[in-house]
């Protein structure tokens, strides 16, 4: 069996299509949200997390109803907290400083701040 490496641009090109294939995912856990607004909470947790686009989609997945829940109240973060028994609950912070001093280095957040701007109206479900 003959193996080939990929070509540079092969590279590239795979790892564009993984971030865009992610980046739906995010779309549709999101479903009731504008695109815009999907893809710009994708791309700012990407950068936060320092994580893959793969990772962050699910992330984004797996705490769907709290981030809307947080979103719809107004909230500028959520904060996601493991617990001893590995569960996520949720924390809304109405405070961004009050978010970084209460995160633990593992702790996922979702910065909420500017989202209702991005397609102009605060929309709630």
């Amino acid at each position: 069996m003959h193996a080939t490496f990929l070509s540079p641009e092969q590279a590239t090109e795979l790892g564009i299509r993984n971030y865009l294939n992610a980046d739906v995912l995010a779309m549709y856990s999101q479903a009731k949200w504008p695109r815009k607004r999907t893809s710009f909470l994708f791309r700012r947790c990407v950068i936060a997390w320092g994580c893959g686009p793969a990772v962050a989609a699910n992330r984004l997945s797996v705490a769907q109803d709290e981030i809307k829940a947080a979103f719809n109240a107004g909230a500028d973060c959520v904060l996601l907290p493991r617990t001893a028994d590995r569960k996520r609950v949720a924390i809304i912070v109405h405070d961004m400083r009050l978010a970084e001093q209460l995160a633990a280095p593992d702790d996922v957040w979702v910065d909420l701040r500017g989202l209702n701007q991005i397609d102009g109206v605060h929309d709630a479900f």
